[in-house]
C-alpha cells in the first residue's frame, strides 16, 4: 500500500486525540487536557486538569454556546469531597455554589427544546438544571427525586389465593 492510503487513517487519529500533557508540580503529577467535539450546529470545547498526591485537586472546564450567542463556560473546582461550580458568559461570573459531594462527577448537557436552552449539569450525586430567564439572569434548581413508596404488600399464602 502507499503511503496516501494510510494518510485519513492517520489524520483522523491525530485529530480524535486530545493534546495531553503531563506537568510535575509540588503536589505530583498534574495532567492537562484539552479537547473539541462538533457536531451538528453545536460545539463543545472542554479542558481538565488533575493534581495528586496528599489531597487530590481536579478542575475542568466545560465551554458551550448558550443560544444567545455567548460563550459560556461551567468550571468545576473538587478539593477535599467540596465541589465548587462557577458558570461564567463571556468570561463574567454569573452563577456560583459550593457543594459537599461523595462523587467528583461532572458533566453538563445542553438540551434546546423548540429554542427553550436548558442545561443539565451532574454534580457529584445531584443533578442541577440551569436555565436563562426573561431577564437574563441564571435560575438554578435541583429537580427534587420522586420518593419512592416503601410500603409492604403482603404476599398471600398458597391456601388463600383465590383461583381463577
Amino acid at each position: 500500500m502507499s503511503v496516501r492510503s494510510y494518510l485519513p487513517i492517520i489524520f483522523t487519529v491525530a485529530v480524535l486525540l486530545p493534546c495531553t500533557a503531563f506537568a510535575n508540580t509540588a503536589k505530583g503529577t498534574a495532567v492537562i487536557i484539552h479537547n473539541s467535539v462538533s457536531g451538528m450546529d453545536n460545539q463543545i470545547l472542554y479542558s481538565s486538569f488533575y493534581s495528586a498526591d496528599d489531597g487530590t485537586d481536579e478542575a475542568s472546564t466545560v465551554f458551550f454556546n448558550d443560544g444567545f450567542g455567548r460563550l459560556t463556560a461551567f468550571e468545576k473546582e473538587y478539593k477535599d469531597g467540596r465541589m465548587t461550580i462557577i458558570i461564567r458568559q463571556n468570561m463574567n461570573i454569573v452563577w456560583k455554589n459550593t457543594y459537599t459531594v461523595s462523587s467528583n462527577h461532572f458533566s453538563v448537557e445542553r438540551i434546546d427544546t423548540d429554542g427553550h436552552i436548558l442545561f443539565r449539569i451532574h454534580v457529584g450525586e445531584r443533578i442541577l438544571v440551569g436555565e436563562i430567564d426573561s431577564r437574563d439572569r441564571w435560575i438554578m434548581t435541583e429537580p427534587q427525586k420522586t420518593p419512592r413508596d416503601e410500603t409492604m404488600i403482603p404476599l398471600a399464602s398458597a391456601g388463600t389465593a383465590e383461583q381463577p
